[in-house]
C-alpha cells in the first residue's frame, strides 16, 4: 500500500512540475517574441492600427520574427509610401478561437486598433481551453466535451492530448491504410503500358506546377486506356485545383470504377481517394455522405483479403469528421462573438483562411459570409501561386510557412487592405 501511495504522489508531483515548466517556458518564449518586435504592450499615440490576431501562423513560427507576415506587411506598406500604418503582431502560440475571444477585450483596450486581421481555428481540435460553447450549448453538449474544455486549462493535459492524437494518427496510418497490392486473379485486363507511362509523365508535370501540360498527358493516357485509374485520380486533383469540384468528384468515382474493373487496388490508392474526396466536399454532412457511398462501394468491390482494412480506414475517417464537427462549431461560435465585440468598439475585421488546403478553410469562408466579414483567402492565393511553380519553398518541415510563405500571406492581406479602401495609392 505504501508503495502504491509513493508512486501516486510521485506521479502527481511530476505532473505538477511538468505543468510549471510548460507554463514558464511558454511565457518566456512569447515574451522574447514581443521583445524582438520592439513593442511595448502599453504603447500609445499610434496611427491607423492593424492588430493581427491568431496562432503560430500569425506569431511567425517557421521564420525569424522580422519575417512573420505582420512584420512583412509593415515593410510592404512603408515601402509603398504608406507611412500612416502600424501593424501589430498579436499572434500567440497554441492560440484557439476561444482564447482569442477571451483575450479580445484586453487586446482592444491595450492597442485600440482600427482593424483586426484574424487567422484562427487550427488548434481547436486539441485545445478547448477557455471555450464556453459547450457550456452555453447546455443539454446539447456531451459530458466528454464539457470535461475536455475544463481539462484543457492544464498545459499537462494539452501536451498529453497532442501526444495521444499524434499517436492515434500514426497508428491509423499504419494499421488502417490498406496495403492493397494488385490481386492477379481479380484482374479482368491489364492497363495499357503506354497509358501508364503517360500518367507518370503527367504526375511529374503536376508536381512542378505545369498543370496544362499535365492535363494534355492525361487526356492522351485516357484516350489510350479509359480504365487507367491513376489517370482519373490525377485528373480529379487537377480539376480540384481549378475549382471544378463537380467534375473532380465525377473523376474520383471513375477512378474507383476503373480500379474495380482492372483489380488495380494498389498500395495507398483508396486512402488517397478518400483524402481528395474530403478536400473536394465543402462541409461535413457532404463528406459523411461521400464516405458512406465509398463504404458501400468497398463492401461490394474491394479485394476480399483487403476489404476489412479498407472499411476500417473509412470508419476511422468518419470518426475524425465527428471530432472536427465540434472544432468547427466552436470556431464559428467564437468568431461570431469576436466580430460582434469588434463592431461594438468601431473596429473592422478581416478574416483569413490558412495557406494549406483544409476543411477548416471551408468553414471560415462560410463564417465570413454569415457575419459579413472581409475574407483574405490565403488558400486560394497559395493555389494561384502554385500554378506558377512548386509550393515547397513556401513551407517548412512542420507545415508552418517559411519567410517566403509569410511574404505571400502579407501580400494577400495588403491586397485585402487595398481592395477595401484602406490604402489610397495601392501598388500591387
Amino acid at each position: 500500500m505504501k508503495a502504491v501511495r509513493f508512486w501516486l504522489v510521485s506521479l502527481f508531483a511530476a505532473a505538477v512540475l511538468l505543468e510549471a515548466v510548460l507554463r514558464v517556458s511558454g511565457s518566456a518564449y512569447a515574451g522574447a517574441h514581443w521583445l524582438r518586435q520592439g513593442l511595448s504592450r502599453g504603447s500609445q499615440g499610434r496611427p491607423f492600427t492593424v492588430l493581427c490576431l491568431g496562432d503560430s501562423f500569425t506569431f511567425g513560427v517557421g521564420a525569424a520574427a522580422k519575417d512573420s507576415y505582420p512584420a512583412q506587411l509593415q515593410r510592404m506598406l512603408q515601402g509603398n509610401g504608406e507611412k500612416g500604418f502600424l501593424i501589430i503582431n498579436g499572434g500567440r502560440l497554441a492560440n484557439t478561437s476561444s482564447l482569442l475571444l477571451e483575450n479580445l477585450r484586453s487586446d482592444l483596450d491595450t492597442y485600440r486598433p482600427d482593424l483586426l486581421v484574424i487567422m484562427v481555428g487550427c488548434n481547436n481540435y486539441w485545445n478547448l481551453r477557455g471555450s464556453s460553447y459547450f457550456h452555453l450549448k447546455g443539454e446539447g453538449a456531451g459530458f466528454r466535451q464539457k470535461l475536455d474544455s475544463v481539462m484543457s486549462n492544464l498545459r499537462f493535459y494539452q501536451a498529453c492530448k497532442i501526444g495521444y492524437l499524434n499517436l492515434k494518427s500514426r497508428l491509423n496510418n499504419r494499421r488502417r491504410q490498406p496495403d492493397i497490392a494488385g490481386v492477379p486473379d481479380m484482374k479482368a485486363r491489364r492497363i495499357d503500358p503506354d497509358a501508364d507511362r503517360l500518367v507518370v509523365e503527367a504526375q511529374k508535370l503536376y508536381e512542378t506546377g505545369e498543370y496544362a501540360l499535365s492535363r494534355e498527358k492525361l487526356d492522351e493516357a485516357l484516350a489510350r486506356d479509359e480504365f487507367s485509374h491513376r489517370a482519373h485520380f490525377l485528373s480529379a486533383m487537377l480539376l480540384n485545383i481549378e475549382g471544378n469540384d463537380t467534375a473532380a468528384r465525377d473523376e474520383l468515382w471513375r477512378s474507383l470504377q476503373a480500379a474495380r474493373e482492372t483489380g488495380e487496388w494498389d498500395g495507398g490508392f483508396f486512402c488517397n481517394i478518400i483524402n481528395i474526396c474530403l478536400r473536394i466536399e465543402k462541409d461535413i454532412p457532404a463528406q459523411r455522405r461521400q464516405l458512406s457511398k465509398m463504404r458501400e462501394f468497398a463492401a461490394l468491390h474491394a479485394p476480399p483479403d483487403k476489404k476489412q482494412d479498407i472499411l476500417s480506414l473509412l470508419d476511422a475517417k468518419a470518426g475524425l469528421l465527428d471530432d472536427n464537427s465540434d472544432m468547427y462549431e466552436v470556431a464559428r461560435f467564437d468568431i461570431g462573438r469576436v466580430a460582434g465585440l469588434a463592431r461594438q468598439r468601431g473596429c473592422a475585421v478581416i478574416l483569413q483562411t490558412y495557406p494549406a488546403k483544409s476543411d477548416l478553410n471551408s468553414m471560415l469562408r462560410r463564417v465570413s459570409k454569415e457575419y459579413g466579414l472581409v475574407l483574405a483567402d490565403n488558400e486560394l492565393f497559395f493555389e494561384e501561386r502554385g500554378r506558377e511553380g512548386p509550393l515547397g519553398d513556401l513551407f517548412v518541415a512542420d507545415g508552418h510557412c517559411s519567410a517566403a510563405g509569410y511574404n505571400l500571406i502579407a501580400a494577400n492581406v495588403y491586397a485585402a487592405l487595398a481592395d477595401n479602401g484602406y490604402i489610397k495609392n495601392a501598388k500591387r
